[in-house]
């Protein structure tokens, strides 16, 4: 006799029920419930050898580092003890018809 097969029906149904926290309309730190999302971010390869032998020097992984770099950038920023300049640059391009 064969086995029953398994109720697939809800197989790809979000598994979260609770609406996440918008978190652009807040400062302070993400709390614990929320979601981890992958980021990319482009890095010389200069800046990421430095990372891993930082993380080896600790005993981290790379993302455990960036990740705690992240978090110490925006409680800083959100305390007011960063002052960021940004410089706008016009460029002119010529496009193809």
């Amino acid at each position: 006799m064969a086995k029953k097969q398994p109720d697939l029906s809800g197989l790809f149904r979000p598994t979260e029920t609770a609406e996440a926290p918008d978190l652009a309309e807040r400062s302070g730190p993400a709390p614990a419930l929320d979601r981890t999302l992958p980021v990319g971010v482009g890095l010389k390869q200069s800046e990421i050898a430095r990372l891993d032998a930082i993380g080896a020097e600790l005993g981290v992984a790379r993302n455990a580092l960036l990740r705690w770099a992240v978090a110490y950038f925006l409680r800083e920023y959100d305390a007011g003890r960063l002052e960021l300049t940004v410089d706008r640059e016009e460029k002119r391009r010529v496009r193809m018809p």
